[in-house]
């Protein structure tokens, strides 16, 4: 959610500063700065049921990818890709499809329009994150360390440098590497973050492998608590149910 909420202040800006708007669609740059995510999707609709033109997909896609209906989303502006006719896609646009490709697991859509976007001095932080995410899964290593270098190493903490390893299901040195510098709270809120990840058995064997050293640390008892229980957790992901069986006990027992 507040990736989605970062995403929405850009699509906002780029409407306003880059998309070059007709008179026509006037009206749906108003409505969309306004946040009435019904009322422009079904103006947008109106609008390209009249004229068929690209503009009114954009904005009936960002209807509803803020609805939270991002399948339908990408589906307006694969239509929106198929009517440029050779024009290329605005920035906004561009970011749109950064975003919503991001939240439907189109790695290779996010690659291509994030390097546009950069190639075009027009690339923010949350389009950056997405195509570094994008490269990490697609196996693309060394790209995503330049990616990295240029566009996200002075904007990130240490915390957020984490959570993006996380989420782009970094491999278990990356991530110990990563986790070495935070606090144990941090460790843990970043240890439950992955165990809500859509990640495949594989990840999540390495993931909980890395849980498991923190078994060795002096802590407190509530904070073990919610060790065993998050350790439970990534065992059932990584599909190994004794052990999950295992610490959900050790977890009730405390």
């Amino acid at each position: 959610m507040m990736r989605t909420h970062r995403f929405a202040l850009l699509l906002f800006s780029f409407c306003l500063l880059f998309f070059g708007c007709a008179k026509k669609t006037v009206s749906l740059e108003e409505i969309a700065l306004s946040g009435e995510w019904d009322t422009l999707l079904q103006a947008s609709q109106r609008d390209f049921s009249r004229t068929y033109q690209r503009s009114a997909l954009y904005y009936q896609a960002l209807a509803q990818y803020m609805k939270g209906d991002s399948a339908q989303a990408l589906a307006s502006l694969e239509l929106y890709l198929a009517l440029s006719e050779g024009e290329q896609p605005s920035q906004g646009a561009r970011t749109l499809i950064v975003a919503t490709a991001s939240s439907r697991g189109k790695p290779e859509l996010v690659i291509e329009h994030a390097k546009a976007l950069a190639e075009q001095d027009a690339l923010q932080i949350p389009s950056a994150q997405a195509w570094y995410r994008a490269l990490v899964e697609t196996g693309q290593g060394d790209e995503a360390n330049r990616v990295f270098l240029t566009h996200l190493r002075s904007t990130l903490d240490e915390v957020q440098y984490a959570q993006l390893l996380v989420e782009s299901k970094a491999s278990g040195p990356q991530l110990k590497q990563a986790f070495a510098h935070l606090s144990l709270q941090q460790v843990f809120e970043l240890l439950r973050l992955a165990s809500v990840q859509n990640g495949e058995v594989d990840w999540m064997t390495d993931v909980l492998a890395l849980a498991r050293e923190y078994e060795q640390l002096e802590m407190t008892q509530s904070q073990r608590k919610l060790l065993y229980a998050l350790l439970a957790q990534l065992s059932a992901k990584a599909e190994q149910r004794v052990l999950a069986n295992k610490y959900t006990t050790l977890a009730e027992s405390i």
